[in-house]
């Protein structure tokens, strides 16, 4: 035999389902924003592996044609070490 809900059992069960639902969109939209922070973190980390190579090969270059020493990045002069 069919009994029918309070309106409070009912409320009840339309809010729970109402906050499972924003609950479940809302963890969508987290899970979006993490995949596009992990593709953007990806993307960076790149950049600076790349920055880091051609870094090291300038330096390099710059060793083989003024030898060891010191640059002052402000004023541009190198200083032979001594």
């Amino acid at each position: 035999m069919s009994q029918n809900l309070t309106d409070t059992e009912i409320s009840l069960v339309r809010r729970l389902q109402k906050e499972y639902d924003e609950t479940a969109v809302q963890l969508g939209q987290v899970c979006a924003q993490l995949a596009l922070l992990e593709d953007s973190k990806a993307k960076l980390s790149k950049q600076l592996v790349d920055l880091h190579e051609e870094e090291r090969s300038t330096a390099q270059q710059l060793k083989e044609k003024y030898g060891e020493g010191a640059i002052d990045i402000k004023t541009g002069v190198f200083t032979p070490a001594q």
